[in-house]
């Protein structure tokens, strides 16, 4: 017991280290994250990168820089020398100039780097790639006391020298699968029928016949935390690979429209980001549709890359306990819960929430576009379907109202048998009398017992 403890308390004190000397290292930004220009040959283009120092330290920061090329269809980046290059033809690190290799930044403190692009006379027409970094003097180091992570700082440079541009790309179809897959529910055996609320509860009738307000359910779905949410439960994957044949980069942006079975659109299913001048990501605005490569990404040249999105959640906005703006989540089965309840407050007596599963079938309309090198924007359409399962509450006929109802109307009927028994009619006036009476009281006329008796 005292050896764990041990360790535990040694795991949390190098765990402490490590977070404080990581986030030493991770607590410069830089701006913009990337430049893409247009240029001719003989041009001499002159650029700005900041660099922000968000920490209480002063720190000595190396500038370097490397030429860039794509690592296969997951687009992950290398930086490598001329001698490495796939394609020499898209070198640039060699005709960038940056006006200084070292600097000091002081806390708090920002600072302009300038650096020159000279486009040659012999340039190849097409893209050319490189990075310009900013490199901590200190960010490689370990001791058993400190625990320091190596963090590059850079600005990403596509240049496409104008002159030929060759158009020749393609476009796979988009693949659709999910990642979790459900087995069928089988349906409760019952042997007359089901009278609770889901049938796949394994029961056929309730213990105890109780129905709550609708507002419950929805106070309920309010509630709900993203972090609360199982998210094995739905989750679509959109995966399309491009193919670029050009000589320069593209960057191909579309999107995906959801309708379902009936051909309604599904709104508000996804986010989109929302992006400064520079680059920077400063929200996520919630959108009817799928965006994809919304972070602007481009595909190199003579290469190939999957965009690979993934939708799990309908996003909604919210606000935290401090009254800011969030995007929350709700899963398919309160998306569609919702919209069955909505603007329902109460539950009449027949009525009550009832649970079922859907197998539903979705149309996906992919609409993709770029724009090519007369500054067209070129479109390029397809359909795809594929089904979600997904598990619904709404609103139903109540069956135990309807089983009181036939009960009370069967006991007011066999009342009425016995209170019918007990009543004749007069021999004179035919108004029905008591079974006892001798004497009419309507007409007052003497009433034969024998009549009486063959009458009941």
């Amino acid at each position: 017991m005292k050896l764990s403890k041990l360790l535990i308390i040694l795991i949390t004190f190098f765990l402490l280290l490590f977070i404080e000397n990581t986030y030493a290292n991770i607590n410069l930004a830089v701006s913009p994250i990337k430049y893409e220009i247009s240029a001719a040959t003989w041009s001499i283009i002159t650029k700005t990168a900041t660099l922000y120092n968000k920490s209480t330290e002063t720190h000595t920061i190396l500038t370097w820089k490397s030429d860039f090329q794509a690592n296969w269809t997951t687009w992950n980046p290398q930086f490598v020398r001329k001698s490495e290059l796939v394609y020499p033809e898209q070198e640039l690190s060699s005709r960038i100039d940056i006006n200084t290799d070292s600097f000091t930044i002081a806390p708090w403190e920002k600072k302009d780097i300038q650096f020159t692009i000279t486009i040659p006379d012999n340039a190849t027409p097409g893209g050319h790639y490189a990075w310009i970094f900013f490199k901590k003097t200190n960010a490689q180091s370990s001791s058993w006391n400190i625990v320091s992570i190596n963090i590059d700082y850079g600005v990403l440079v596509l240049v496409n020298v104008e002159w030929e541009i060759v158009e020749n790309w393609d476009v796979e179809d988009t693949i659709i699968y999910s990642s979790h897959h459900r087995k069928k529910k089988k349906k409760d055996d019952c042997p007359i029928v089901d009278l609770t609320k889901s049938r796949y509860d394994w029961k056929c009738y309730d213990e105890l016949w109780i129905y709550w307000p609708i507002s419950d359910n929805v106070n309920k779905i309010d509630n709900l935390d993203s972090n609360d949410l199982d998210q094995t439960v739905f989750n679509i994957n959109f995966e399309t690979l491009f193919v670029n044949d050009w000589n320069t980069h593209l960057k191909p942006t579309w999107k995906i429209i959801l309708t379902d079975e009936n051909w309604n659109e599904i709104k508000w299913i996804w986010k989109e980001l929302v992006k400064n001048e520079k680059w920077s990501i400063i929200w996520e605005q919630i959108v009817d549709y799928i965006p994809i490569n919304d972070n602007n990404g481009n595909v190199l040249p003579y290469t190939k890359r999957i965009f690979d999105t993934e939708w799990k959640w309908f996003p909604y906005e919210a606000y935290d306990e401090n009254w800011k703006k969030i995007i929350k989540y709700w899963t398919p089965e309160e998306y569609y819960t919702r919209q069955n309840i909505e603007e329902r407050w109460f539950l009449m007596p027949w009525e009550r929430v009832n649970e079922r599963v859907n197998h539903e079938k979705i149309n996906a309309d992919i609409q993709l576009s770029y724009t090519n090198k007369e500054w067209e924007e070129i479109e390029f359409n397809s359909a795809k379907e594929f089904f979600v399962d997904y598990k619904e509450q709404y609103i139903w006929l109540n069956p135990y109202f309807f089983i009181l109802l036939w009960l009370l109307i069967l006991i007011i009927y066999i009342l009425w048998l016995i209170f019918r028994k007990k009543k004749i009619r007069c021999i004179n006036c035919k108004k029905k009398i008591d079974k006892d009476m001798k004497v009419c009281p309507y007409c007052n006329k003497k009433q034969n017992s024998i009549f009486k008796k063959k009458k009941s």
